[in-house]
């Protein structure tokens, strides 16, 4: 039976079954992920903790080898809500929305990268546990890539940041 389209639930990986599906490995034991993560509309409380202002949808690409996943994750812009447009031509709806922003680049790791490295619960390892660092400052980058070269470039860099990590290639 085929892998593929399986949810991470069905494959035994801990957590976060829900949002997205894992791929069969490739001809060299990695795979792919993509998970959609749902915006939020304008959320006010009564204090700062419970000030969480609006969420865009955001959608995470994970790539998954023996040591560790390499992630990139970016923001659509688009938040689950609308607003009314009256012009010339009457009424319509459109949805609330800004520039897609990258968020994020980094790694899941099974083992730690540096001396004093902490240990975080990750949904994303099927141990349930990983070391992770990442940068915003990458994501942008990343973001440029998948638009304007699609998503096998995307890939790509992402299996490129993951030989980085943790197989000692040069970033070049």
């Amino acid at each position: 039976m085929s892998d593929r389209g399986k949810t991470r639930a069905e494959l035994g990986w801990p957590l976060n079954a829900e949002r997205g599906t894992v791929s069969e490995p490739d001809n060299d034991g990695f795979r792919r992920e993509v998970a959609f993560e749902a915006g939020h509309p304008l959320t006010l409380g009564t204090g700062p903790s419970s000030n969480y202002g609006r969420g865009s949808m955001k959608i995470r690409f994970l790539l998954h080898g023996p040591k560790g996943s390499t992630q990139f994750l970016w923001s659509t812009g688009v938040t689950p809500e609308r607003t009314s447009e009256v012009d010339r031509w009457g009424s319509r709806e459109e949805w609330i929305h800004s520039a897609p922003v990258g968020f994020d680049v980094g790694y899941h790791a099974d083992e730690p990268q540096y001396e004093g490295q902490d240990q975080y619960d990750c949904d994303y390892r099927p141990g349930g546990k990983c070391y992770y660092d990442g940068s915003g400052l990458a994501a942008d980058g990343f973001l440029e890539t998948f638009l304007t070269e699609g998503e096998d470039a995307m890939w790509a860099a992402l299996r490129h940041r993951y030989a980085i990590w943790f197989e000692g290639a040069s970033d070049e």
